[in-house]
């Protein structure tokens, strides 16, 4: 199961999806250079879960990858790497003085 999370997008389909827009609504308001997220579920059946992010920013995309023994957990660990990356996207392009 694969999610495309966009700002603004309303909650609706099942809880995942669900959870997934409600947990990036907050990047969307925070980061208006933000675009989408794409959120890749992966082992359902295995013991460890597994999440890919890809977020599109202005201009290139970045990537986050967590896992754990659960889904929602998996998206937490993910989101906190993915902040990283966009706080550090965010230095380099704009907080720029000169």
């Amino acid at each position: 199961m694969d999610i495309r999370v966009q700002r603004d997008s309303q909650r609706s389909g099942n809880y995942f999806q669900s959870y997934a827009v409600e947990h990036f609504q907050a990047f969307f308001k925070k980061y208006r250079f933000l675009e989408s997220v794409n959120v890749f579920f992966r082992g359902g059946d295995q013991s460890d879960k597994s999440i890919k992010l890809m977020a599109r920013v202005k201009g290139k995309n970045i990537f986050a990858e967590a896992s754990a023994y659960r889904h929602d957990v998996a998206l937490e660990l993910a989101a906190r790497k993915l902040q990283t990356q966009v706080e550090k996207f965010k230095t380099k392009r704009y907080n720029k003085t000169g």
